[in-house]
């Protein structure tokens, strides 16, 4: 998997279609502890692939940033 801007992979979990969902975290002295959760399409994973996923969302210092819109949610 790709590395993306100095966070390491802590954990993961398979998704019913296959793919896995990636939790990632960095730590620095003047930003604090940070975490972010990537998602990988089942499709991308095969043998030596450099797999780059799809950041879903993160928490940062008192921040919780999403690139996720639940579908059954109204937006006016």
């Amino acid at each position: 998997m790709k590395r993306l801007v100095g966070f390491d992979i802590t954990d993961s979990a398979e998704l019913p279609d296959g793919g896995p969902l990636v939790l990632e975290r960095r730590f620095r002295y003047n930003e604090g502890v940070k975490m972010r959760i990537r998602r990988v399409a089942a499709s991308e994973v095969k043998p030596g692939a450099l797999i780059e996923g799809q950041v879903y969302g993160g928490l940062g210092k008192y921040l919780i940033r999403t690139r996720h819109t639940p579908a059954n949610s109204s937006q006016t």
